[in-house]
């Protein structure tokens, strides 16, 4: 916010979904003196553009090269999460997979995400995800259509960017909020401060049940976090907060063993809320894109 004179938790979010944490992509942002969206296309979808091969020069520069694993990236950058998927991507054998994953995982490349119940050393119902935001926007909207953006107008190539633009934010705020959590920032948060301190959260999946976006435990086991994650472009209403909430205390809890023994905390996490929006609407506390961005970690 302070690099790019952002003064809204919307804004930050939406920028950080398409420069991720690097300054010099910063730096070329506030240089253009361009909005987002026109920033993304001269900086990033312009072939003659400084970011248009970016990704591509990371993998040139690792020693060794790590350019044999682009087929990997670009899997799971077009929605390829399971070790099955990725390999039905590149076709190939699945079993020929954990050393080139291994290793994307060792140069920060990519992400394995672990259900909250399984061990950290599972790897049975793992889901890979680019880590970086900016990496992963490139591997969504460039990779996929180098073709078209080499001659397309400029109107087309921005419609590409917000057409995925809604799917990559969502997925960055998500991320944030699990961070917030993990990094104590529920410390900072009036009704939340006195539960503990929580462990890592994580999401939930299990076949084809429900999801969780964020779930916790402190780490003296008394007290469980469940959070549902919703991005808005524009500040929630009351009785959209009230929906939420409702939504996840209807969805019930995870069908993890011993877990309803445990003092259960459920929380609504949204970028921004209407003035008159309640910190806690039918026992589900509701915490903010500022709270989240001003924690200090």
């Amino acid at each position: 916010s302070e690099a790019l004179n952002l003064e809204t938790a919307l804004d930050v979010i939406l920028a950080y979904t398409a420069w991720g944490g690097v300054p010099r992509y910063w730096e070329l942002m506030a240089e253009s003196g361009l909005p987002l969206d026109r920033a993304v296309d001269q900086l990033v979808l312009h072939p003659m553009g400084p970011l248009h091969e970016e990704p591509e020069r990371l993998l040139l520069e690792e020693l060794p090269p790590a350019v044999a694993l682009r087929p990997i990236l670009d899997g799971i950058g077009l929605g390829a999460h399971r070790v099955s998927e990725i390999a039905a991507r590149i076709g190939g054998p699945a079993t020929s997979l954990s050393r080139p994953l291994q290793r994307l995982m060792e140069l920060g490349l990519i992400q394995r995400d672990i259900p909250f119940d399984a061990p950290s050393a599972s790897a049975k119902r793992s889901l890979y995800k680019i880590a970086d935001p900016f990496c992963r926007m490139w591997f969504r909207v460039v990779a996929p259509n180098r073709g078209f953006l080499a001659d397309a107008p400029a109107r087309a190539r921005e419609r590409l960017w917000r057409e995925a633009k809604p799917g990559l934010v969502s997925a960055v705020w998500e991320d944030l909020c699990r961070q917030w959590v993990s990094s104590a920032g529920t410390a900072q948060h009036a009704a939340l401060k006195d539960k503990g301190d929580f462990e890592t959260a994580r999401r939930f999946w299990h076949r084809e049940g429900p999801e969780w976006d964020v779930v916790s435990q402190t780490l003296d086991e008394r007290v469980v976090l469940i959070g549902e994650v919703k991005w808005s472009e524009s500040p929630v209403e009351p009785s959209k907060l009230r929906s939420l909430a409702k939504a996840l205390l209807k969805k019930g809890i995870p069908p993890i063993k011993g877990l309803r023994d445990k003092e259960l905390c459920h929380v609504v996490f949204v970028p921004e809320v209407t003035q008159d929006a309640p910190g806690e609407i039918d026992g589900v506390h509701v915490v903010t894109g500022n709270q989240v961005l001003s924690h200090e970690r």
